[in-house]
This record gives structure tokens, sequence and C-alpha cells, in this order.
């Protein structure tokens, strides 16, 4: 994920809109559609989320160091529920400090800090979701 500012979230938020009910009264062409399901494809992939702050949660470095395992670090389910690979690059936190997810993503991060990682990998496995 990729520190994004409001602004590039609400773009991101508009061009969904605009794909799943483009207005016939406008110029918008086939291309025009297409172009915006390649340009909302491609910001999801590095993580913009159109998740405005009223339907979101804004990760604070404090909140991601709250929800650490006994041993001080974090598991791989937990940083999975937040879009972190494993394992984390350096500087992780920075770079998801101020982002948005869902209260859902939040949620998992917080319950998973004791995930075992073979039932994660388990559960992964058999098509594990987040919403």
């Amino acid at each position: 994920m990729w520190k994004v500012d409001e602004a590039l979230n609400k773009v991101l938020a508009s061009f969904e809109a605009i794909i799943q009910n483009p207005d016939p009264g406008t110029a918008y062409t086939r291309v025009n559609v297409d172009w915006l399901r390649n340009v909302v494809r491609d910001l999801k992939s590095i993580g913009v989320s159109a998740v405005s702050s009223a339907d979101g949660f804004e990760i604070t470095k404090e909140w991601i160091r709250e929800h650490t395992t006994k041993s001080g670090g974090w598991t791989m389910a937990q940083l999975d529920a937040i879009g972190v690979k494993w394992p984390p690059q350096n500087g992780w936190i920075n770079k998801l400090a101020g982002t948005q997810i869902s209260f859902g993503r939040k949620k998992a991060f917080e319950e998973r800090v004791d995930m075992d990682p073979k039932a994660f990998n388990k559960w992964i496995k058999s098509g594990g979701r987040l919403t």
C-alpha cells in the first residue's frame, strides 16, 4: 500500500461511479469506460482505496504498534489483513500510516494477533477473503 491523499481516493470513487452508471447524455464512449476500468484496476493494485474517511479507518503508527504479538512483532495473518506482503519491507509502517482501510480489515488485523501461521496458510488456500 502507498500513502495517498484523500483527493486521489475521491478521484477513484468518481471513476468507479462512472463505470457503474455511465451517463448516456455525455460523451462517454466504450473506450472511455474501458480506460477508466484500467485506471481503477491500476490504482487498486498499488493500494489506493475508494473508502472515504467517513466509511473507513485511518491507520496510525500507534495503532499498528498497539497490536503486536507477545514477542513484539506481527503475524503474517495480521499483515495480510492490512495488505502488507510477507515478509514486510523496511518502512512498511511509515507507508501505511495515514492510509484508509475498511473497518472489516481493521478488525481482522486486531483479531489475528494470535493466529497460528499454519492455520492462516490453510485458510488462505481454502479461498479465505476479506471484505
